[in-house]
């Protein structure tokens, strides 16, 4: 792919740092709203028992520090910071933090290659002849 974008000329360059730095904004945005989504998904699919204001009522909690130490949902259980859902969050989020930014760098390699392949072909069709009588018989003699 260097050798393709060093063929380029300097008005294609240009045009695809731009476009590099428009698809790098943009597949921040998406990875950034898809990690939020991912994340109040694995708290209110997955991960079940880790505290959530709107399912979980506060028992004990330092007044000062404003920890929360134990909290029980609306069937009266309690949950504390050895809960296996509360120790495991964490990794869950990491696991999805890793496959967003994966995602989001495979997404960003692929729409930048799809952009400088097309200015490759335009490159190269803006230096083909225009097909005429006189042209269209030796285009086809070289081709066979």
């Amino acid at each position: 792919m260097d050798q393709i974008i060093l063929s380029l000329n300097q008005d294609e360059k240009k045009k695809l740092k731009t476009l590099s730095k428009l698809v790098a904004v943009a597949v921040a945005v998406f990875a950034f709203l898809v990690f939020w989504a991912g994340v109040n998904c694995l708290r209110e699919s997955l991960f079940k028992n880790y505290f959530n204001p709107s399912r979980h009522i506060i028992v004990e909690q330092d007044p000062d520090t404003m920890e929360i130490y134990t909290w029980a949902d609306v069937s009266g259980k309690l949950y504390d910071k050895n809960n296996r859902d509360v120790q495991l969050f964490p990794y869950g989020v990491m696991l999805l933090l890793l496959l967003v930014l994966g995602l989001a760098m495979e997404s960003y390699n692929l729409l930048v290659e799809h952009y400088v392949f097309r200015l490759s072909l335009q490159h190269q069709a803006i230096d083909l002849p225009k097909p005429g009588k006189k042209t269209a018989g030796k285009l086809i003699q070289r081709a066979s």
